[in-house]
């Protein structure tokens, strides 16, 4: 019977080492709370910064836990995902409808109507947009929801810990001795020794708890971070497609002004901008070509005066540029692909770009080192009196080594000259192409960058040379 006491008496001494172990515990708890409420915030602004037209339907309140609050929440959320897939379901029998179209003569007829199909399109990805958007609000405002909860059950289970721990502290102070001189009987020892070992059981499993509640909290806390991420990215594209839906009802009016429902003028419209299509490529073609027979005799002069030190332009470009094409803008959205099969003049002349969504006015940047060529910013064409007839088609050629050239088309603003040296990614111009506005040409299809990549001036696949 001794031999057990003892026994008992040795494992509640050896209660010290897990005391130690869970105060850490509960202290490195303390850290937690502190970014939570960073998190919260950001999504708050994120919230608040959401455009004016859009509509967030869950407003931002003191957050409760109530479980029947989550619930109309997932509600929500399943609602919003089921009229999502809808809508897109709605857009692709508009997407197909327009390429079916498109394998149809190019008539003015035919064009209006592709243009009212997309226009009937653009609106569903508006609506879908919005869905989208409030949706995601809804799994924000869930995952702070979820993250309160994880907090709640951490303060519990510290509460917890720390009554653990000041129970087991303060019997670990007492001797063996003090402990059975305190009890009237050796079934009380026994009983005591036995709810110590018990507290023990206890503190372990709760500190497990706990730690498992920090791995989902961190959890949560990352999934937080994504969708606030991903509200921002829906509100750029809502911003995107309210310009590219003004675009296209300004281009169907446009092409309506131009041709006064006539299919001859629409006919002969459209064999201007082919004229003018094919002049702007000669142009680039040409110019290129000068410019990298020039830059090939600067170096071969340079290579006969190598002993003099001087350093001509050809030599700054070799420093300027990198040899690798990159994007010219953040963006990745390929709306129209190099020599794209749906594209609607194919049948006139091939697509020699890929077209890059962007908002109207975002910068661009060189997409490597090299000399600007051309730098053409005319913004309107005008007649004789001086009134304006149409937006001009402003551009930017920049040559770069290895018989490799970039053009950059629709720009609103030219930052450059030509023969100006550009830095790979300087910025170079911003952004345009919505119809209507100065230096977006005509016939165009909404706000974007019209990126080509030429090989000794003739086109070829820029995402064949992009990262």
């Amino acid at each position: 019977m001794l031999k057990k006491s003892a026994q008992k008496s040795l494992k509640i001494a050896n209660l010290s080492a897990k005391i130690i172990f869970a105060a850490i515990v509960v202290v490195s708890l303390s850290g937690i709370f502190f970014s939570l409420s960073g998190l919260a915030q950001q999504a708050d602004s994120t919230n608040a910064n959401t455009n004016e037209s859009v509509s967030v339907t869950t407003q931002d309140s003191a957050i409760n836990t109530d479980p029947e609050d989550i619930g109309k929440l997932n509600e929500e959320i399943t609602q919003k995902k089921s009229k999502i897939d809808e809508l897109a379901k709605d857009i692709e029998v508009y997407k197909q409808a327009i390429a079916a179209k498109r394998t149809e003569a190019l008539t003015l007829k035919n064009h209006i109507a592709i243009l009212d199909d997309e226009i009937h399109a653009v609106e569903l990805e508006i609506e879908k947009l919005q869905q989208e958007i409030d949706a995601t609000t809804l799994e924000i405002e869930n995952l702070k929801l979820d993250i309160r909860a994880q907090e709640e059950k951490i303060a519990e289970h510290r509460d917890t810990l720390e009554e653990l721990l000041r129970i087991l502290y303060r019997n670990d102070q007492k001797s063996v001795l003090d402990i059975i001189l305190q009890n009237n009987s050796f079934s009380e020892y026994y009983n005591y020794s036995h709810s110590l070992i018990s507290l023990n059981s206890e503190l372990t499993d709760t500190v497990q708890q706990v730690k498992d509640l920090k791995t989902t909290l961190e959890e949560k806390k990352s999934e937080l971070e994504v969708k606030i991420a991903d509200l921002g990215n829906l509100q750029i594209d809502f911003s995107t497609k309210k310009d590219t839906l003004l675009a296209q009802k300004n281009e169907k009016k446009d092409i309506l002004e131009q041709t006064q429902s006539d299919e001859s003028k629409f006919q002969d419209l459209v064999q201007d901008v082919k004229s003018e299509q094919d002049s702007v490529s000669s142009e680039i073609a040409a110019i290129s070509e000068t410019v990298r027979k020039r830059l090939e005799e600067q170096k071969e002069k340079e290579a006969q005066n190598s002993n003099t030190g001087d350093k001509d332009s050809a030599d700054l470009i070799a420093k300027a540029g990198t040899d690798v094409i990159d994007w010219p803008i953040a963006s990745r959205r390929v709306t129209a692909t190099f020599h794209d099969p749906t594209y609607v003049y194919r049948r006139y002349f091939e697509h020699p770009a890929i077209d890059i969504g962007t908002p109207q006015g975002t910068a661009i940047k060189a997409a490597d080192g090299g000399v600007v060529a051309i730098a053409k910013k005319l913004d309107w064409v005008k007649n004789s009196s001086g009134k304006i007839i149409y937006p001009a088609y402003n551009f930017v050629l920049i040559v770069h080594e290895n018989g490799l050239s970039t053009v950059y088309g629709h720009l609103s603003g030219v930052n450059v000259v030509e023969g100006e040296i550009a830095q790979k990614g300087q910025t170079i111009g911003r952004s345009g192409g919505l119809p209507g506005t100065a230096g977006a040409g005509r016939l165009t299809t909404g706000p974007h960058l019209h990126f080509e990549v030429r090989l000794n001036g003739i086109p070829v696949n820029p995402l064949e040379y992009l990262p």
